[in-house]
């Protein structure tokens, strides 16, 4: 239902694009004038009431074409963050700031031997838990612990945040609608690398200032919102603080006239706190969160913990599976300017491929590399058939997956939306072996979609296949393939005339060769006619040949291509372009040692 609009509140109604609230006000604003010799305005039937709908339904396209104009005009000539960030805000995007790093671990809870102890089935590792070591990193949710019966261990799998929590003034609100409170980033600018976590906020509500709070839950957009929903909008700013919105009644709930509210964050270290991997190995120093007034949330029906019996923090044991994730940096105009049109036609909800690729682009590209979303035809028709053409009979037999199958698919296979991820961090381990995303963060990025998700859609995270490319010959063995056999080299002659160095000329074509393969992702075409042209392309380089163990020489760019986990099924050699599957992603086999592969003869 439409409300009335004042003129101090236009603003809100432009940005619904609400003809009904338009027409509302311009009848406002010709009655506020008692000699106004429109009468008729109120009554449907009469010309002027026709009138008026016209214009407030014209205004309302007009406002709507405007902004959904704007990825093709003002996007394109935006340049400053400032500039950009309030176009943006028409289509209500929210660009995101710093992010600190999240380290994948797994907690082991082991009771002790005591009577009592043996009694208990159900703890719960505590929110905001901080494990110490050297830096702090902290649990952003309470983790439920369950016991069987003949069980004294469980583990867990999950993540950490770098930081640590802090708490901020108790806010008075004003009863405003959409009450805004700024909370600015005092760290962001000093010398200690210290600034703001954008992916760690709680939001606690105390509405009618009597000690019940109440935890309010982020929305992509208050305007998807019914009238009682605690929720509340996040915005950074410009000037790196975040603002936070909360509804008007009609479109979220509105916050009471002094109604409190108290908001926790994290304060990351920076750089300076990355961990590699398997460095926390051990049982470490823990930390339960306290404050006075987090206390007394505690105590109220806002924090419904699971925690039928005291958890003893001599009980927990963790170590990290992997290294921490990089910072993630603010997004920059380059980035709002592509994210922001398909953000909008999604409307904050995820129901085509599109609206996953620009979800998982906005919020996870920090620790994902590439992303490729399918349906289950696709799956089926493509992924799983790769695997039958290689002779497997059963294809959920691979180990990966198997740990898709396991951590992520339901007892059925249909409504399923298929991603597959590369990770950022050590995509190929010493340049050789295949990495995965770790499952801890894969269960993240599953939980963060899943307030988007349409209904009875089941996002299923399956590791991609990896390719491997090395300088070919076709005297390759099929039947018994072993990558490290393969002793071909690169051979370049250099032009006798030339001033380059026999070391400059092998080091351009090192880096040429690296960024090309390093630039190449899910589904990449690897066109050997490319690597020709660049080769050829290299200072002081007359020709060359590939030549392999047995002396055999050859004039074109020959490649071998093998899938690790299955070399001697999956290879072969070509010499034209090759496409990759869109779920295969396509490297070079120990790019480190591309130096040793490439020797310079003279003329």
């Amino acid at each position: 239902m439409a409300t009335n609009v004042s003129a101090n509140n236009m603003l809100s109604s432009y940005a619904l694009f609400n003809a009904t609230d338009i027409k509302q006000f311009i009848i406002d604003q010709l009655k506020a004038n008692p000699n106004s010799p429109f009468k008729d305005v109120d009554y449907l039937g009469s010309n002027i009431n026709a009138f008026i709908d016209i214009i407030a339904v014209m205004l309302q396209q007009i406002l709507f074409s405007y902004s959904v104009n704007a990825a093709e005009t003002s996007f394109s000539t935006a340049l400053l963050y400032e500039n950009m960030s309030r176009i943006v805000s028409l289509l209500n995007y929210k660009s995101t700031g710093k992010q600190t790093s999240i380290l994948p671990v797994r907690f082991t809870i082991k009771k002790d031997i005591s009577e009592e102890s043996q009694n208990i089935t159900k703890v719960s590792i505590p929110k905001f838990l901080t494990v110490n070591y050297n830096y702090q990193f902290t649990l952003l949710n309470e983790e439920p612990v369950y016991f069987s019966e003949n069980s004294n261990e469980v583990t867990i799998d999950t993540i950490l945040y770098q930081g640590r929590v802090h708490e901020s003034q108790v806010y008075n609100a004003n009863g405003d609608d959409f009450e805004l409170i700024h909370l600015p980033d005092r760290y962001i600018n000093g010398s200690t690398g210290s600034f703001i976590s954008d992916n760690f906020f709680t939001v606690y509500v105390d509405e009618d200032n009597n000690g019940k709070w109440t935890e309010y839950t982020e929305s992509a957009s208050l305007f998807l919102e019914n009238s009682e929903a605690q929720k509340y909008e996040r915005r950074f700013t410009e000037d790196f603080g975040y603002e936070f919105k909360f509804g008007n009644g009609t479109y979220g709930k509105k916050l009471k006239k002094n109604a409190k509210i108290v908001i926790y964050y994290l304060i990351s270290d920076g750089e300076a706190a990355l961990v590699g991997n398997d460095i926390i190995t051990a049982a470490k120093s823990f930390a339960s969160f306290t404050t006075s007034k987090f206390e007394e949330i505690k105590a109220s029906e806002a924090y419904s913990s699971t925690n039928e019996n005291e958890l003893k923090l001599h009980w927990l044991r963790v170590k990290n599976t992997g290294p921490s994730t990089p910072i993630a940096y603010p997004e920059s105009v380059t980035s709002i300017r592509k994210n922001a049109p398909k953000t909008f036609a999604s409307q904050g909800r995820l129901y085509n491929l599109t609206d996953y690729e620009a979800f998982i682009s906005k919020y996870f590209s920090s620790y994902c590399k590439d992303v490729y979303f399918c349906t289950n035809d696709d799956y089926t028709s493509s992924y799983l058939n790769y695997f039958y053409e290689l002779g497997m009979a059963s294809p959920q037999k691979d180990s990966r997956l198997n740990i898709a199958q396991v951590e992520f698919m339901t007892a059925v296979n249909f409504n399923n939306v298929y991603c597959f991820l590369v990770p950022a961090i050590n995509t190929i381990i010493n340049g050789k072996v295949p990495n995965y995303l770790n499952t801890a963060l894969k269960s993240q990025i599953v939980n963060k979609c899943k307030p988007q998700m349409g209904i009875g859609h089941n996002l299923v995270i399956i590791d991609p296949i990896y390719k491997a490319y090395t300088f070919g010959s076709y005297s390759l063995n099929d039947e018994y393939f072993n990558a490290e056999q393969q002793k071909n080299k690169l051979v370049l002659v250099r032009n006798k005339f030339t001033k380059y160095s026999y070391n400059f000329i092998k080091n351009y074509c090192v880096d040429a060769l690296t960024t090309y393969f390093n630039s190449l992702g899910l589904g990449s075409t690897i066109n050997t006619s490319d690597i020709t042209q660049l080769i050829n392309s290299v200072p002081g380089v007359k020709s060359f040949y590939i030549e392999d163990a047995d002396g055999n020489k050859d004039d074109k760019v020959n490649l071998y291509i093998w899938n690790p986990l299955y070399s001697n099924e999956d290879n072969n050699v070509v010499s034209q372009p090759y496409k990759c599957q869109s779920f295969e992603f396509p490297y070079f086999y120990d790019i480190g040692n591309l130096a040793n592969l490439i020797e310079v003869i003279e003329e």
